[in-house]
């Protein structure tokens, strides 16, 4: 399976990517901005080493995860584990526009570089635990199969 380091940035009409090294905030892996006006070739399966959300914006887009097919339209987050196999199956990226976004889950400290100076008592550390249940849960309010509403994963921040 092919591994997607995602260390590189990427700067088309189409397509932006930026690195940890652009964006500084840390355990943000790396964030894109998709905004394909034409069907694209498709996306093979692969992998990240870190957790992975998308975005849809605009149009539908389709992920394929363990034979399981999920269609994804305007407002929908989809989200990967670190190492899960996903791609878009045998379709071509369809006409859309999604933001995704990886984060690093290795270490709370300075989570999303939120320190105590800035208000809640230890917020990096509460937001690492949201986080972290998210990884590891089966069922939260709002997450069908992967999917989470705009809402659901907005509470969990």
């Amino acid at each position: 399976m092919l591994h997607i380091a995602d260390d590189c940035p990427k700067w088309t009409d189409e397509y932006k990517l930026l690195t940890r090294e652009q964006l500084n905030i840390p355990a943000l892996h790396m964030m894109g901005h998709a905004d394909f006006r034409n069907a694209s070739t498709k996306l093979e399966p692969h992998f990240h080493c870190n957790m992975e959300f998308v975005v849809i914006m605009n149009g539908r887009q389709q992920y394929v995860v363990d034979d399981k097919h999920y269609m994804l339209y305007r407002g929908d987050i989809f989200m990967t584990y670190p190492y899960e196999n996903h791609g878009n199956g045998n379709r071509p990226q369809e006409v859309c526009e999604f933001i995704w976004f990886q984060f690093d889950l290795s270490s709370a400290k300075d989570f999303l570089g939120l320190s105590p100076r800035y208000g809640r008592k230890k917020p990096a550390q509460r937001s690492f635990r949201c986080f972290c249940r998210l990884f590891n849960a089966s069922v939260l309010p709002g997450f069908r199969n992967r999917l989470l509403d705009t809402a659901a994963f907005c509470n969990l921040l």
